[in-house]
């Protein structure tokens, strides 16, 4: 079974709350990464460092990535299988390298699932065992793109 993503431009909402922690406004009105983040970084790559099988071994999660709106062009992989320790952000970074040719412009992308008619915007921290154990306990038949609108 898949779990089904979708993806599509950040929304310009702020009541959603996304990535407000990650940004803070300097003096020139430019945004900046927070110490909180790079930190988090730093502790990341020291935890892979010293897992050298890069969690091959890890339970693993399948998904699939659907574009979210017409304006963007879907994946070349769309079907990934993926350790369940990886992060949402992990999936914002593929697509942001993948769809806009630049992985810096990851805060640019937002994954979404359909549990719901609205959707559910998920949270740069989510791991994927976490999406899917929440999200998925129970349900039988995910709704697709075309469903959606």
């Amino acid at each position: 079974m898949f779990l089904m993503f979708y993806y599509c431009m950040q929304r310009l909402s702020t009541d959603l709350g996304r990535d407000q922690n990650d940004r803070r406004s300097n003096s020139t009105g430019l945004t900046s990464l927070s110490h909180e983040t790079t930190d988090a970084a730093s502790a990341a790559a020291a935890a892979n460092a010293q897992d050298p099988d890069h969690h091959r071994y890890d339970e693993q999660v399948n998904i699939q990535l659907e574009p979210g709106s017409d304006n963007l062009q879907p994946l070349a992989h769309k079907f990934l299988r993926l350790s369940s320790r990886a992060t949402v952000t992990h999936l914002r970074k593929y697509v942001a390298q993948q769809v806009l040719h630049d992985i810096s412009r990851f805060r640019d992308i937002d994954i979404f699932i359909q549990n719901t008619e609205d959707g559910t915007f998920l949270g740069r921290d989510h791991v994927l065992k976490f999406v899917r154990v929440v999200y998925w306990h129970g349900v039988s038949v995910l709704t697709t793109l075309a469903d959606h609108g």
